[in-house]
């Protein structure tokens, strides 16, 4: 039966995602701060342009329309390919990009992804495939903030064992960070280190397109993980 439902999740996203647009709320929580690097290397809280708080909790931004993807942190620049139309989205486009704000760009289609991500003070635009995942599906099933999910386990860039709940209930194959390739959105991801956990789901009946603002060191992944284990030893 589960597998049926995996099956039947796929079709049903490749019908009925064509003309939507996704906005899915998350907070990452970290465990410790010395664990931070995994996900966003080094983060400071400048004029608390993230919203970065002492239970160690970061707000992210998921936004999913049509094959690409938005992952950013909550205050930054915008990311529309035309800011000055007029949009139910306007609201997040009026934040000030600092050089600590980070983005992940996906593009399904070309199987390509952008990140913008930093060591100690220094940004890197990460340009490379985009990372299939080699998801383990177990046959378990709960509910997580509302959403009746299944588990799955990978291990994440960093070598960490990841945990994720997701719902076929959404059709949307995508969730936060680089996670993705999920017959259904991510609900949480849990880890060692970190927790993402979803906050709010918001679906607009249109589409829009992203650009990605390149302000960085250009690396592939393997050279910003070779980057990052030098400066992180």
């Amino acid at each position: 039966m589960f597998y049926r439902i995996i099956f039947l999740s796929f079709i049903f996203y490749t019908n009925a995602s064509k003309s939507q647009t996704f906005i899915v709320d998350y907070n990452l929580i970290l465990g410790n701060f010395t664990k931070i690097d995994s996900i966003n290397t080094r983060i400071k809280d400048i004029d608390n342009e993230l919203k970065l708080n002492f239970n160690n909790i970061i707000q992210y931004t998921l936004i999913h329309s049509q094959q690409q993807s938005i992952f950013k942190s909550y205050k930054d620049v915008k990311v529309f390919s035309n800011p000055s139309e007029k949009t139910e989205l306007d609201f997040l486009n009026n934040y000030k990009l600092n050089d600590f704000t980070s983005i992940i760009f996906k593009d399904f289609k070309l199987k390509k992804t952008k990140n913008r991500e930093f060591i100690i003070d220094k940004a890197f635009v990460i340009s490379d495939t985009l990372k299939s995942y080699n998801w383990i599906l177990n046959n378990k099933e709960k509910k997580v903030k509302g959403f009746n999910c299944f588990s799955a386990e990978t291990i994440d860039l960093f070598g960490n064992k990841v945990l994720v709940w997701f719902t076929s209930d959404v059709p949307v194959s995508n969730g936060p960070g680089d996670f993705h390739g999920l017959p259904g959105l991510i609900i949480q991801v849990e880890t060692d280190s970190y927790t993402f956990e979803i906050t709010s789901l918001k679906l607009i009946n249109k589409n829009i397109a992203f650009f990605f603002e390149e302000k960085g060191t250009i690396v592939n992944m393997e050279e910003f993980l070779k980057i990052y284990q030098e400066n992180t030893r």
